[in-house]
This record gives structure tokens, sequence and C-alpha cells, in this order.
């Protein structure tokens, strides 16, 4: 009896060994399942810091273009409010209505030079509006506003049906005539009435005598 007590006594024992090798197992194994959690948990964090960045980035880069187009597309603006191209064009202003042939003696040329008339150059931007090439016209030449209208001319020397004076046909802008005239003389010539030579001195009324 005394034996089987003893056997008994060793038995719960080694089933109390058992059981707290089973318990060390168990807490090394929850241990060590830890690190996987925790590189699953910095993983993850990691991969939302990423996601964040790309997110900031893309936002960014997308604020930066749409300032840059902005930027380029005020220059734009700001360029074509600037002034319009402009070229310089040789005008003669005749006086005579019926003239077929261009001034060619020192006073023919000098007597239309005296009534403002004769050889100027006019600056003149290109456009293609006929109002403003009027208005610059009567604005170098004013006598043309008393003729009843004029036209504009081109002159080809020597005779026969190519020879003397040929008529621009409208539309007449400043754009047209740069293609049409190049760097020829444009002759004006009044329509109804001519042009009295009187200098500009003759215009001036004389002072009353006091």
């Amino acid at each position: 009896m005394a034996e089987l007590n003893q056997v008994r006594a060793t038995l719960l024992k080694v089933a109390d060994q058992i059981s707290a090798l089973g318990s060390n197992k168990s807490s090394s194994e929850t241990t060590s399942s830890r690190p996987p959690e925790s590189e699953a948990t910095t993983s993850s964090s990691s991969s939302t810091a990423s996601n964040a960045a790309s997110e900031h980035r893309r936002l960014f880069n997308f604020g930066k273009t749409r300032h840059l187009v902005t930027k380029s597309k005020g220059k734009q603006s700001t360029k074509g409010k600037g002034k319009q191209p402009a070229t310089k064009f040789k005008f003669v202003c005749l006086a005579d209505s019926t003239t077929n042939c261009p001034p060619l003696s020192v006073k023919e040329k000098t007597d239309l030079c005296n009534a403002g008339l004769g050889d100027t150059t006019i600056l003149l931007e290109l456009n293609d509006s006929s109002v403003y090439l009027h208005e610059e016209v009567l604005k170098t030449f004013p006598k043309l506003s008393d003729t009843g209208g004029y036209e504009l001319l081109l002159h080809q020397r020597g005779g026969g049906e190519n020879g003397g004076f040929h008529t621009i046909k409208p539309p007449l802008c400043s754009l047209r005539l740069k293609d049409v005239c190049g760097k020829a003389k444009i002759y004006v010539r009044p329509l109804q009435r001519n042009i009295p030579l009187d200098s500009f001195d003759d215009e001036i009324p004389e002072e009353e005598n006091e």
C-alpha cells in the first residue's frame, strides 16, 4: 500500500512537470507569434504613409501645373494686348483729278509740297480696317476732304496698255496695301474736284491792324 501511494505521488509530480512544460511552450509560441503581427502593423502603417505621401505629391503637382498654365495664359493675353505691327507707306497726293502722270519736274513737286500735298511717308498699323486707312489719309492730306472723294493708284512707267495709272480696287486697308503695293509709291488722286495749289501761308488769315 505504501508503494502504491509512492507511485501515485511520482505520477502526480510527472503530470505537474508535463503541465508546466506545456504552459511554457504555449507562452513561448504566443511570444514568438507577436513579431509577425507587429511586422504586419508596421507594414500597414508604412503602406498608409506611402499612400498619403503619393496623394500629397499628386495634389501638389496638380496645383503647380495649374499655376504654370495660368501664368502662361496670362503672358499670352498680355502679349495679345500689345501694339499691332506697323509699316511705312510712301504716298503722293495729286492736285488734279484728271492728271494721268505723276509729277516729274521740280516745279510740280515743289508746288504740291507747298500746298501740303506731294510726297510723304505714313506709318500705318497693319489691319483690315478701311475706316482706319481713310482717317489716316485725311489726317495727312486734309484738303482731300473737300474733293468729293479720292482714289488710290499705282503707276506703271512706259507707254502702251500697261503704262500710266492703275486704280487699286476696294477693299482698301493697310494690310492689303502691303500685299499689293509692297514698297511702291501709292498715288492719291481726287475724284470730283481739283485741289487748289495754295500754300499753307496763303491760308493763314492776316492779323487785323490795330
